[in-house]
């Protein structure tokens, strides 16, 4: 991949066919890119910087807690492992506040399903396909929709060098 990874910023793509160009490249010759100016809120991504430290700096017992946590708005799968010596913390005074570690991470998911829509929106609009196109092959969450997209084009790009490589040779 010598193609340089474009950065991509959400708000502009309304407004400047450059922007989509660059999203349109991303997406068909890099098969990569970065999002900027997504507007996600500062006090949000605050709080994820906030609580996220403790959650690493808690021992496994108190990150377990959170796992079997059923009172919160999101449910989470076991946030260490227990094999890798190097993050299990078996001391720590560290507690956790489940409470604000979920509604933090609930307002941050939150923000990226809304992101992620819009970003669906525009893919579909660069690669000239209907509306809910994508949504309607791949699914309706946009994070999923997303990676499904880059898998297929790189996948489709493997076939076209194979194509091509048998042609030429």
């Amino acid at each position: 991949m010598s193609e340089k990874v474009p950065s991509i910023s959400i708000q502009n793509l309304r407004h400047s066919p450059e922007e989509r160009n660059k999203l349109l490249k991303g997406l068909t010759q890099v098969g990569f890119l970065y999002i900027c100016d997504h507007g996600v809120p500062a006090s949000i991504t605050e709080r994820v910087k906030k609580v996220s430290p403790d959650v690493f700096l808690a021992d496994k017992w108190e990150r377990q807690k959170i796992s079997q946590w059923r009172e919160g708005k999101l449910s989470y799968g076991d946030i260490y492992n227990e094999k890798d010596e190097r993050v299990v913390n078996e001391k720590s005074d560290v507690k956790l506040d489940k409470k604000e570690i979920d509604e933090t991470f609930f307002d941050y998911i939150s923000e990226m399903y809304r992101i992620g829509e819009t970003l669906v929106y525009w893919i579909e609009k660069v690669l000239g396909l209907k509306n809910g196109a994508l949504s309607q092959a791949y699914g309706s969450d946009p994070i999923l929709v997303q990676v499904r997209i880059l898998k297929f084009i790189a996948g489709l790009a493997k076939k076209c060098t194979a194509l091509f490589t048998r042609l030429l040779c």
